[in-house]
């Protein structure tokens, strides 16, 4: 007891050694924060004159060195405005993309090709639907990062960007030992036994807390040449934001408007163009877009077996039963009377947190992959067993895994119908498939592939276009 009672006694001095480890900390996460984005920029006059920067490097610039999605969108107009592609709208809410692909690509910057090569790709015949940009194969986060990393760099050959400093490591330790002392505080004052039952709780949403801060306030600053440049452009934006009905605008109006829409597209003023070039956002698996028939259409899949619903929910109480077992016994157990060969407060809380997670995992051993495995193996069996009474011809809308493994994937084609059933394949079965081909599938009464014949390819790719890393 004379042990417990003089580490309470600690607890004032835990108290101001916690309060100025966490000011500390506050001090270098703001100095951090500063050294991110640099000083304040000022908004120039509002005026019509238009630099030669592109959309996506105005973008950069005038966010402090984030690059957003519009940058993409407003690549797409740039392009338009500049006579690399033109958009006409034909209908309510539906706009075309016509490619020119007789137009040379001599002075595209490299995330100009990529874009245009993404739209070549997709516009088989020539002609793409403004919200199909976001249909085909690409790797979207590599893709994105590759944009991302092109723009940046051009940026920082123009002298307008450079690598964001400040504190990082330094910045993490003091705010672990701030969360450490908090935790030791909180065992103190609030539990009947010394330090173990809340401090390793703590300690881990500290640990989170500060990694998660370290990640958040790396990226681009602005140099002085590049904070001039801003205030320049964000006069413009004052400029574009007085023109009436500019954010209802759609991409077709660039026919019009020309380079001005895809600089106001890049500061975010053109929702309803923005919305209709969806360049940065994942497809949607269950609406797909497709030119199957020669006009581009949209189309419903549908996919059997899959609920995700129940999987969230499973998911969930997986992780609520780890975290509240592991915590509410460690409460309960700094609470009760220990003997004194009881082991710690703090070895109980660390073992339930661990073997708390172990436990997780050995139910989802016992439980849910003996489940995953046995229907799992009734689709292989019913795939590999397949007998055909179907016929389905038309264009690959969908193709992707439909577990880690691999094993088996869905197939979806677009036959006629606006809503589609995805077949079950083995992957074995699919080789030479590709998303976009045109096919002739035999499917079995159940919705299994039993054989596919490839019609017509997807048109050829153009090659990666590869960027240096800034």
């Amino acid at each position: 007891m004379a042990v417990e009672d003089k580490l309470v006694t600690l607890a004032p001095a835990l108290a101001i050694a916690a309060a100025a480890f966490t000011l500390l900390w506050s001090l270098q996460v703001i100095r951090r924060i500063r050294a991110a984005k640099g000083p304040r920029v000022g908004r120039g006059a509002a005026a019509p004159e238009f630099e030669e920067l592109s959309p996506a490097v105005v973008d950069l610039i005038t966010e402090n060195g984030t690059l957003t999605h519009e940058a993409a969108a407003a690549t797409v107009l740039d392009l338009a405005a500049r006579g690399y592609a033109g958009i006409e709208e034909v209908g309510p809410h539906l706009c075309l993309v016509r490619l020119r692909r007789d137009r040379a690509r001599d002075g595209l910057k490299p995330y100009e090709t990529m874009v245009l090569d993404h739209l070549t790709t997709l516009g088989g015949t020539g002609v793409v639907a403004t919200e199909a940009i976001a249909e085909g194969s690409r790797d979207l986060r590599r893709w994105q990062d590759g944009f991302e990393k092109s723009v940046i760099a051009e940026a920082r050959a123009l002298g307008l960007t450079g690598k964001a400093g400040g504190p990082g490591t330094g910045m993490s330790i003091t705010g672990l030992l701030a969360f450490l002392l908090w935790g030791v505080l909180a065992d103190l004052t609030l539990m009947p036994r010394p330090v173990g039952a809340l401090t390793p709780h703590i300690l881990l949403i500290g640990l989170v807390a500060t990694t998660a801060f370290d990640k958040r306030l790396g990226g681009e600053r602005l140099t002085g040449r590049g904070r001039a440049a801003a205030g320049h452009w964000l006069g413009v934006r004052a400029h574009l934001r007085g023109i009436a009905h500019v954010d209802s605008l759609p991409s077709a109006a660039v026919t019009i408007w020309g380079r001005q829409l895809a600089y106001a597209a890049a500061f975010g003023l053109t929702r309803a163009a923005l919305a209709s070039l969806p360049v940065l956002l994942p497809r949607d698996q269950e609406h797909a877009w497709s030119d199957h028939g020669g006009l581009w259409h949209r189309v419903r899949v549908t996919y059997p077996g899959q609920s995700k619903v129940i999987t969230g929910l499973l998911l969930s109480l997986i992780f609520c039963v780890w975290v509240g077992s592991a915590l509410g016994v460690s409460i309960w157990y700094g609470l009760r009377t220990l003997a004194p060969d009881d082991p710690a407060p703090f070895v109980i809380s660390m073992i339930m947190i661990v073997g708390g997670g172990l436990v997780t995992v050995v139910f989802m051993l016992i439980v849910i992959l003996p489940i995953g495995l046995v229907t799992r193996a009734v689709w292989k069996s019913r795939a590999r067993n397949a007998k055909p009474r179907r016929t389905l011809e038309g264009r690959v809308i969908r193709l992707h895994p439909a577990g880690i493994t691999g094993e088996l994937h869905y197939l979806a084609i677009d036959h006629g119908p606006r809503r589609v059933r995805a077949i079950r394949a083995l992957a074995s079965r699919l080789t030479g498939v590709a998303d976009g081909d045109l096919v002739r599938a035999r499917v079995t009464g159940a919705g299994y592939l039993a054989s596919i014949e490839v019609l017509e390819r997807r048109p050829a790719r153009p090659s990666d276009i590869t960027t240096t890393e800034p």
